[in-house]
């Protein structure tokens, strides 16, 4: 079989735009016209030609390009020869160039291929040419999947072009063949035959046009083909090999060869394994941990493996290792092997954590291609322990994580990516923090040094595990559990998958991610080969891990957004959460819930996101996120960190938390007053908006932002939460935003416990809320001063009407913030006085609204009697009441008061009984539907609650201007983007109403903003559609 050596060559490329034009799909030079232009359609067409004939003489003669080679003193890098294309020319089927070349001297050639007329894209091969004289066959393949749609339209060799060295000699070339016709090889199959036979089947896609075929074995899947690794030449399109060694991996490629001797491209390689087919594999136990084994504590087996044909040890096709575990109570658990490589020869490991006290049996399986082998079943009893599990979300309250056992957790977290050390364990575990989150990513140098290399690393290659990481990861766990602390771990961060858009710096996909080996960053979430390696990548990551106790979340990704796939395919970036998802729940034995974390809250409601918990991060001074509608900052604080809470909370019935938050990115500088303050904040309302966790505030690396006063939040927070029941005891959130005084809290019937802030003022003492949704009866108010972590008063009050009057104590020191704690109590027995509850937003309305007026009977505590008896009720100002005496039912009676539009603004109500202290509503201020050409005027400016509120579709908006002044009244978006301008006017001094329709706007939170000289104010606003 005639065949010429071949040399395989790929180059780089330069991309441009380019345009389309007339085209063919194959080029063949064979010099054998003695002339370097050739006839074409008529036309003279000059196909090889010289910028420098003082380096390079050519001539054709003989069958060959000649070409008389003298590089001196007067050659330049940019001396070339080029060879232009009678047409453009098509290689997308067979994007191929070759040519023999034969040199008298050593010589480097830099082949040049230009697609395009004007150089669209450049691809940049180097020949290096031995200069012995014999003729060499040089192959170069074009990178299709960038060349699509090209056209080649030159080829330009530079001969030793950034050599100044002199170099002269005869180069001679022939058979210049571009595209057209090659020999492809096709459904290659390789099989292990009675287990040391490897039999090859193919087929090629001209078998007129093929001499033969050369047979290729290596030990690696991606050698090279060369004289050492030729096994044999065949002219049949299939081959046997016997007497393999048996144990061993084998891996075969072929290489056609067409009826001129001429070899083309390879074959891509297959794999067999050989093994002893008289001889079964065996699996034993080699070691076990002995004796009972506590809840949630690592039961470990070491197994030895024989008589078994491995390649790659991480590969569950490869080989398949796992045990089934019985449980007590009856259920099933399949727990995977894994192979072990850190700091040890190779130990094949099984690692479990019992969830249920009592008797455990399992049996062990591994299948291979040598043949199956199982152990006898095996039992170990489990007893109980002080752990109380890994973390799931509570099946009561979906809200709320749970530990395995019930044991409610509230999370009290710290993002810390990278360089975790055990002595800063140590000082946030003395915070009472119990939870960090952690990067898969190459910035972590502390520990054993594994930190620096991701789980699936460039190093460990792909398909394979990086030993040093997973030592690193088990050094932390470990560290976490010797704490009783949890771990959020990121599967992927996202400068891992970012090689270009949106941008942000680092982009590390080409540099630290094996997958840039079979797809670029945009195809990493879509590809069907990347997922099947990411599958066995989840399952070893959960074979190894899952049976911490302190791997307490899996973030499947940080920032989603900022991934070069999520910005140029963002569906099937949100399907690959789907089946990641998908994939956790299901092959997870213990069940830990998952996140991921994207751009904005709406995504969650938007794209019905699947994960466990709703996760956002908060980023203050990002203001494209997070408007600033006041002038108080803190004021902008609380505003945007509740409106963000209460976003995530809206995408259902979950729990929700900030994954990261604060870093440098809040309004006041680290270290100071108002930095702390805003955390304190942050952590404070997002417990009384329903979330599971505090904010993991970013990073913890960056030690200047944890002060002492940062730190004690935790503690103090911590202590507040320590007693509440958040797994079992649902809540709904309930909130009160008034111009003086917001609170936020999560309550039922009987319970709730939340946070008030001060508005306009620095001190919250002796602040009145109604709380309504309560069942009628008696409760009792715990206040917690949030800044010494102190219960410092107990009230009692009572609902009634699912109506309860509150007010915050007298703080020793001016505080904006107050924490509470209200439950249930048993009612009074012993009846002492009367008490009055008006509503506070009582208007004049042509047809005469009507209000309730309730009286309820305390004892001297203020718990709710439960007595009849008869009350007598007196009016003075304007209106009418619709009774003057009523009888209590179980200590409770309602008439109704009625304004009159006539009659002034003032109104008392007095209630009594036989034997009761009276009550008295005095002075009550009726608020009026005022027209504008009323002559009032007010003593401030100020922007009313607009009524009705929720409304649907219209609503009247009421604000106050003490003189006259410029105004400004705007409707915005929750996230501050203006939708309507409803006022831009010189106004009058006065009390002022304007209606709003809002007939074309969705459902949800909007904001108004009114602006009166120097007077700012915003309120938020309901459409219920």
């Amino acid at each position: 079989m005639k065949k010429t050596p071949l040399i395989l060559l790929f180059g780089l490329l330069i991309v441009f735009t380019v345009p389309l034009s007339a085209q063919i799909t194959g080029f063949h030079d064979d010099f054998e016209d003695g002339s370097p232009d050739t006839l074409w359609n008529g036309t003279t067409k000059t196909l090889w030609w010289t910028n420098a004939e003082g380096t390079y003489g050519l001539d054709e003669s003989n069958g060959v390009l000649n070409v008389d080679y003298n590089r001196s003193s007067s050659s330049t890098e940019n001396d070339f020869i080029r060879f232009t294309s009678p047409e453009n020319l098509d290689v997308s089927e067979n994007p191929t160039i070759r040519l023999k070349i034969r040199s008298s001297v050593y010589t480097t050639i830099t082949l040049r291929a230009v697609f395009g007329f004007l150089g669209g894209i450049n691809q940049d091969f180097t020949l290096n040419v031995s200069g012995n004289n014999t003729w060499e066959d040089y192959l170069v393949e074009f990178d299709s999947g960038l060349i699509q749609n090209e056209q080649l339209n030159y080829l330009y060799f530079y001969f030793d072009k950034n050599s100044g060295t002199n170099r002269f000699g005869d180069v001679l070339f022939d058979d210049l063949r571009i595209a057209g016709f090659r020999l492809t090889i096709d459904q290659f199959n390789a099989e292990t035959k009675n287990g040391n036979e490897a039999e090859l089947t193919w087929t090629v896609n001209d078998m007129a046009g093929t001499s033969g075929f050369e047979v290729h074995r290596g030990n690696e899947s991606d050698f090279e083909p060369s004289d050492e690794t030729l096994v044999t030449e065949s002219e049949a399109t299939t081959f046997t090999q016997s007497d393999l060694a048996v144990y061993s991996t084998y891996f075969y490629r072929i290489i056609p060869v067409d009826t001129s001797g001429i070899r083309y491209l390879p074959s891509e390689s297959r794999m067999i394994q050989t093994f002893d087919e008289t001889v079964q594999p065996v699996l034993n136990i080699s070691q076990s941990t002995q004796g009972d084994i506590g809840l949630f504590e690592a039961f470990e087996l070491e197994l030895d493996l024989e008589h078994v044909s491995i390649y790659n040890p991480y590969d569950p096709d490869d080989l398949d290792l796992y045990a089934r575990f019985f449980s007590p109570t009856g259920d099933t658990l399949r727990i995977n092997g894994f192979y072990d490589e850190y700091q040890t020869d190779g130990i094949w490991r099984i690692y479990f954590a019992p969830m249920e006290t009592g008797s455990w049996s399992y049996q062990i399986f591994m299948h291979n291609i040598a043949g199956s082998d199982s152990t006898t079943m095996q039992t170990f009893d489990a007893v109980e322990s002080p752990h109380h599990g890994p973390l799931r979300v509570s099946t009561e309250n979906p809200d709320y994580l749970i530990h395995a056992d019930g044991t409610p957790f509230y999370g009290l977290a710290v993002y810390y990516p990278w360089n975790v050390v055990e002595n800063d364990l140590e000082v946030l575990r003395s915070y009472d923090l119990n939870m960090i989150g952690y990067w898969n990513g190459t910035y972590d140098g502390y520990g054993n040094g594994g930190g620096r290399y991701l789980f699936e690393s460039i190093d460990s290659g792909l398909g394979r595990y990086d030993q040093r990481k997973m030592g690193r990861l088990e050094q932390i766990l470990g560290w976490l559990e010797d704490r009783n602390m949890m771990l959020m771990y990121s599967i992927w961060a996202h400068p891992f998958l970012r090689d270009g858009e949106p941008g942000w710096d680092p982009i590390h996909f080409e540099i630290y991610n094996p997958y840039k080996e079979i797809v670029n960053a945009t195809e990493f979430y879509s590809d069907s080969l990347a997922w099947e390696y990411q599958l066995k990548q989840y399952r070893y990551l959960i074979a190894r891990f899952a049976h911490h106790r302190a791997l307490g979340i899996w973030e499947i990704i940080n920032e989603m957004h900022g991934t070069t796939g999520f910005i140029k395919d963002q569906n099937g970036a949100l399907e690959w959460i789907d089946k990641m998802d998908a994939y956790l729940k299901e092959h997870d034995p213990y069940k830990r819930p998952t996140t991921a974390s994207f751009g904005s809250v709406s995504i969650f409601k938007e794209k019905d996101i699947p994960v466990d918990i709703a996760n956002r991060h908060y980023y203050e001074t990002q203001t494209y996120y997070y408007p600033q509608p006041y002038e108080d900052a803190y004021h902008n604080n609380i505003f945007n960190l509740v409106n963000t809470y209460q976003g995530l909370k809206e995408s259902g019935k979950r729990p929700a938390m900030f994954g990261e938050a604060g870093h440098t990115a809040m309004y006041f500088p680290t270290g100071s007053e108002g930095y702390n303050t805003e955390f304190h904040n942050a952590l404070w309302s997002g417990l009384a908006t329903g979330m599971a966790s505090t904010p993991f505030w970013w990073d913890y690396t960056t030690k200047s932002i944890f002060t002492d006063e940062v730190m004690n939040t935790y503690v103090h927070l911590g202590s507040f939460v320590e007693d509440l029941d958040l797994s079992v005891t649902d809540f709904a959130a309930y909130s009160i935003e008034r111009d003086d005084a917001y609170l936020y809290s999560m309550q039922n019937d009987t319970s709730a416990f939340g946070w008030a802030w001060k508005v306009d003022s620095l001190d919250i003492s002796e602040t009145e809320f109604s709380v309504t949704d309560l069942e009628t009866g008696s409760f009792e108010i715990n206040w917690y001063e949030t800044w010494s972590g102190e219960y410092i008063k107990k009230d009692t009050s009572t609902s009634v009407t699912s109506l309860m009057n509150i007010v915050t104590p007298t703080l020793s020191g001016a505080k904006r913030d107050i924490a509470f704690k209200i439950k249930s109590i048993s009612n009074g027995t012993d009846a002492y006085g009367l008490n009055l509850i008006v509503p506070d937003d009582i208007k004049v309305t042509e047809d005469q609204t009507t209000y309730p007026v309730t009286v309820f009977i305390t004892d001297e505590s203020g718990r709710l009697v439960e007595q009849s008896v008869t009350v007598s009720f007196t009016l003075s100002g304007n209106g009418e009441i619709s009774q003057s005496e009523v009888v209590t039912t179980n200590g409770v009676a309602t008439i109704q008061y009625t304004p009159h539009p006539e009659g002034g603004t003032l109104f008392s109500i007095s209630a009594m009984s036989e034997g009761l202290v009276p009550a008295v509503v005095n002075n009550q201020m009726i608020t009026a539907n005022r027209n504008e050409d009323e002559n009032m005027i007010p003593s401030g400016f100020k922007l009313e609650q607009n009524y009705p509120n929720p409304f649907n579709p219209s609503t009247s908006i009421n604000y106050h201007l003490a003189k006259s002044s410029m105004v400004k009244l705007s409707i915005y978006s929750i996230t501050g983007q203006l939708i309507e301008t409803l006022i831009n006017e010189v106004k009058p001094a006065g009390i002022h109403s304007i209606n709003f329709d809002a007939m074309g706007l969705a459902s949800g939170l909007y904001l108004y903003r009114l602006e009166a000289g120097s007077f700012i104010q915003t309120r938020k606003m309901a459409l219920i559609k």
